[in-house]
């Protein structure tokens, strides 16, 4: 009773606003938010009528997957936006509240943070847009969201009465309810304003739910709770991959791999391997897109362009996941070191070949030692040397960072501090081989053909559908694979000795 009592309830709520949006006696905009509100009190209905997680989880994972067969049927209008990305909002709800309640249906504690998290969705996220839209007073704008600063206000209100309302049900006899709201409010806040794309579904529920597990007093390295873990990798990793989408940096494919592994890395190993992630990738994307005109013809040549896809993504970072879980596995220091090493070959080789090109000679071929074309395969120049070390050296920055400021190790001695020095020079030298080995692939042999339309050389097996001449290398060894071989090669180097 309590599966068809929640679905019931949604139900009739999208009928009577579906209803009034026909009499034209709301708009789409309006007509959504109230369900937008609504739909949070089903968090309610499963707390008091479903207390086992088979049966609680049924109805958001039933119209997840009604709402997006509404979407692609352009059905319930009252729902959906036009606007760009947003339609995708009533899909990614109910997906939030099911992740939500495999986080948390274990105990009533943990179920009231849950519901002030999805409470600071519906009413806080719904409330600021109706009062936002409605009068439209101090707008701003933030990357493509525009906002207001009386629906941000709306939006603070709400949070803080909801999470002061829900905090001794959540919390009982724990003391800091002023704080704990200020800080929920704040941070809902900051994150309904700057995320786009409607992902605000996703990233403020996490976010909140996040903070709600994070517990200063016991901070340590990685054994926080799951639901800190996921939530704040999650709500993270989202914003900053679908922003990079939205900026050219990621393909589709490309933002949802980065979600996952930014949510994976958060989980296994913490801010520390975020950090290291987040450099790579933030860095890396400034670089390719720097001074882009001026590289455009010699992006011709490379297989794939700066917008990356999910193959990269993991070519890239797939191998530092791996040394995370290793490290989630047996809490070992030097999986931590290895998985920073993956990273500062990635970064070194990404440097080396978005500013190596700038040189204003023309780079030196490792194959036959003379000078040839920039982009060319397996050259070398002397910009690229120099910021392949920095590549690598920022990386090893990070990292040095992450383990002093995480608190994974002490640093009060002075041998923990040579040995932090002694990390950081590893994972440089390390790193800028790295990236000399995947020049010695690229020379020797990554796959390079002969463009069939235009005669240029060129890392790409196809042109505009047709098939390239190969002129030398294996046809298999293409260029997410040389990344991959020249990320794993200096850390199984280091080893064997």
């Amino acid at each position: 009773m309590g599966i068809m009592g929640a679905i019931g309830f949604i139900l009739v709520l999208i009928f009577c606003f579906e209803w009034l949006r026909q009499k034209e006696l709301l708009s789409p905009k309006t007509t959504r938010k109230y369900i937008h509100i609504g739909v949070a009190h089903t968090w309610l209905i499963a707390m008091f009528y479903l207390p086992e997680l088979s049966y609680a989880i049924v109805p958001p994972i039933l119209f997840t997957g009604v709402n997006y067969w509404a979407y692609r049927k352009n059905i319930w209008k009252s729902m959906n936006l036009e606007e760009e990305g947003r339609e995708w909002g009533t899909i990614y709800y109910p997906f939030a509240m099911s992740i939500l309640m495999l986080l948390c249906w274990s105990d009533r504690s943990s179920q009231w943070q849950g519901a002030i998290a999805i409470f600071i969705l519906g009413y806080g996220d719904g409330l600021a847009a109706l009062v936002g839209q409605k009068y439209k007073i101090l707008p701003f704008q933030i990357g493509s969201n525009n906002k207001t600063l009386l629906g941000s206000a709306v939006m603070l209100l709400s949070s803080f009465l909801v999470c002061y309302l829900f905090f001794p049900l959540a919390y009982p006899g724990e003391p800091g309810r002023l704080e704990v709201s200020l800080i929920i409010a704040l941070s809902a806040t900051i994150m309904e304003a700057v995320t786009p794309f409607g992902l605000d579904n996703l990233t403020i529920p996490f976010f909140v739910f996040g903070i709600l597990n994070f517990d200063v007093g016991s901070y340590s390295y990685y054994f926080l709770p799951l639901g800190f873990h996921f939530s704040l990798g999650f709500s993270l990793s989202i914003l900053i991959a679908f922003t990079a989408y939205r900026g050219k940096s990621l393909s589709k494919s490309g933002a949802y791999g980065a979600t996952f592994l930014g949510t994976a890395m958060m989980i296994t190993s913490g801010l520390y391997g975020c950090l290291q992630m987040f450099a790579f990738f933030l860095s890396s994307s400034f670089f390719s897109h720097f001074k882009k005109k001026r590289k455009e013809q010699v992006n011709q040549k490379f297989e794939k362009g700066s917008q990356r896809d999910v193959v990269q993504v993991f070519a890239n970072g797939g191998v530092g996941l791996i040394f995370s879980f290793a490290f989630y596995i047996s809490g070992s220091f030097d999986y931590l070191v290895c998985l920073a090493i993956s990273f500062a070959v990635a970064n070194a080789d990404t440097w080396a070949t978005e500013l190596g090109v700038l040189n204003s000679r023309p780079p030196i071929s490792l194959r036959t030692f003379q000078p040839v074309d920039k982009g060319t395969s397996g050259a070398v120049s002397f910009l690229g040397i120099i910021f392949s070390f920095c590549g690598a050296a920022f990386i090893g920055l990070t990292a040095v960072l992450g383990l002093w400021g995480t608190g994974i190790i002490e640093t009060s001695s002075d041998l923990i501090l040579i040995d932090l020095s002694l990390v950081f020079l590893w994972i440089t030298a390390l790193g800028a081989l790295g990236s000399f080995i995947d020049s010695i692939l690229g020379a020797y042999g990554q796959a390079l053909y002969r463009c069939s339309k235009e005669g240029i050389e060129t890392e790409k097996a196809f042109t505009q559908g047709e098939p390239n001449e190969l002129i030398r290398g294996f046809r298999w060894l293409n260029n997410d694979l040389v990344n991959l071989i020249s990320i794993i090669s200096p850390i199984v180097l280091i080893h064997l000795l």
